[in-house]
C-alpha cells in the first residue's frame, strides 16, 4: 500500500508539473495572459519550482480501518539546455499508528533518443527508468501545446499581491478530458503508467485550479490545485483490483516558481548514473 500511494504521489507530482507548463497584447484576457507567459516559460534556460502537497484518506484494506496522513516536499530546480532536472525532498506518511519519513531525490536527463528518470527514495538504491518516445516526453516542456486550456480559467478582475508580488489571479476548474491529456504525456514517462491510473471514470474528475501570473513579467509565481475528485477516482480504480476501500478527505497540490536565470548548470552525478539499476517494466508498485 505504501508503495502504492507513493507511486500515486509521484504521478500527481508529474502531473502537477505538466499542468502548470500550459501556463503561460491589447485586453488582457487569460488567454492573453497564458500565451504571454508561455512565451516567456520556452525562453527561460534554468528556473526553480518548490511543489508541496498534502493527502488526507480514510478506508479498508482487507477488512482493517486504515486512516492515512500523506505530506510532500519537494525542490524542483531545472536546466532547459541541455534538458535535466533534479529534484530533492522529503516525504511523511502516518499510517496504521506509525510516522515514517522518507528522503526523495530524483533526476531527469535526456541522453540521445531517451529521456531517463534516475530515482531514489529513503534507504533504497538509484533506480533508473528510460521512456524512448521522447517526442511525447518533452511535450511537458512545449508550453503552447496547453494554451487551449486558457478556456477553462477565468481571469479574476481585481489583481492579488501574493508574496509582495502583484499577480493576475487565473481560476477555474479543469475537466476528466483536459486532465487526461495532460496525464497521459506526464505518465508516458514512467513504466507503470497504465496501471497507475487503471480504469479510472474521467467524466468524474473536476479539478479546482488557481494560477497566480506576475503583472509586472508575465512570470508564474504560484499554482494550487484541489486533486481531490481525482485520488477519489485512482482510489476507487486500485479498490477494484484489490480488496481496498479508500475515501479522500483532501488532496492539494502547489507549486511556487521562482530563480529564473538563477539556477546553477545542473549534471548527472557519475556515481548516480553508475548505481543505478534499470527498473523491469512490468515492475508491481
Amino acid at each position: 500500500m505504501k508503495k502504492k500511494l507513493v507511486t500515486y504521489s509521484c504521478a500527481i507530482l508529474g502531473s502537477g508539473i505538466l499542468i502548470f507548463n500550459m501556463t503561460g497584447c491589447g485586453k488582457v484576457t487569460s488567454d492573453s495572459i497564458l500565451k504571454s507567459m508561455s512565451q516567456n516559460m520556452s525562453k527561460e534556460e534554468n528556473y526553480k519550482m518548490d511543489m508541496l502537497m498534502d493527502l488526507k484518506a480514510s478506508g479498508t484494506v482487507q477488512g482493517m480501518s486504515v486512516d492515512i496522513n500523506m505530506n510532500m516536499d519537494m525542490g524542483m530546480k531545472i536546466n532547459t539546455n541541455p534538458e535535466i532536472a533534479h529534484a530533492e525532498g522529503n516525504m511523511t506518511m502516518e499510517m496504521l499508528g506509525m510516522n515514517q519519513s522518507s528522503p526523495l531525490e530524483v533526476y531527469t536527463v535526456k541522453e540521445g533518443d531517451n529521456t531517463i528518470s534516475y530515482s531514489k527514495t529513503g534507504e533504497e538504491g538509484w533506480t533508473k527508468e528510460v521512456q524512448a518516445d521522447l517526442n511525447k516526453n518533452l511535450n511537458a516542456y512545449d508550453f503552447k501545446e496547453f494554451e487551449k486550456l486558457a478556456a477553462n480559467l477565468e481571469l479574476e478582475k481585481n489583481t492579488t499581491d501574493l508574496e509582495s508580488v502583484e499577480c493576475y489571479a487565473l481560476k477555474g476548474v479543469l475537466d476528466g478530458e483536459a486532465l487526461s491529456t495532460i496525464l497521459d504525456s506526464t505518465l508516458s514517462a514512467m513504466n507503470d503508467s497504465a496501471d497507475i491510473m487503471g480504469d479510472v471514470n474521467w467524466a468524474e474528475i473536476k479539478i479546482p485550479v488557481e494560477f497566480y501570473i506576475a503583472k509586472k513579467d508575465s512570470m508564474p509565481v504560484k499554482m494550487s490545485l484541489d486533486l481531490q475528485s481525482m485520488m477519489l477516482e485512482v482510489m476507487k480504480s486500485a479498490g477494484a483490483q484489490e480488496e481496498v476501500e479508500f475515501a479522500c478527505d483532501k488532496c492539494t497540490f502547489e507549486l511556487k516558481f521562482g530563480s529564473f536565470g538563477e539556477v546553477e548548470t545542473i549534471t548527472l552525478p557519475d556515481d548516480v548514473k553508475n548505481a543505478a539499476v534499470e527498473k523491469a517494466t512490468d515492475s508491481a508498485a
